[in-house]
């Protein structure tokens, strides 16, 4: 897989939902003055819903290092499903 690199405007959203009881996050990928996609859904942990609920840029998020497991975890996710939402959601990339 390789590194996409998006405008700088493009953030990670994590909404907090409940399904059959239990709690999740619902990531939504914003681009400002276009649209709100929804991107994915993952379990819930206080760190990754700390660090998106208000949004994250996705440049930062690919690139962010630290301690907290389920944070990595969200991180590499993301390196890996960022190039099938790029392309069927015709996210802007740096070119």
């Amino acid at each position: 897989m390789r590194h996409i690199t998006l405008k700088e405007n493009v953030l990670l959203e994590g909404r907090f939902s409940t399904k059959k009881g239990k709690w999740m996050i619902d990531y939504y990928i914003v681009i400002p003055d276009q649209k709100e996609v929804f991107a994915f859904q993952r379990n819930y942990t206080k760190g990754t819903y700390e660090l998106c609920k208000s949004g994250i840029r996705v440049n930062e998020l690919t690139t962010i290092r630290c301690r907290d497991k389920a944070i990595m975890n969200l991180v590499k996710y993301m390196n890996k499903v960022l190039p099938y939402l790029v392309e069927y959601y015709e996210i802007p990339v740096v070119a």
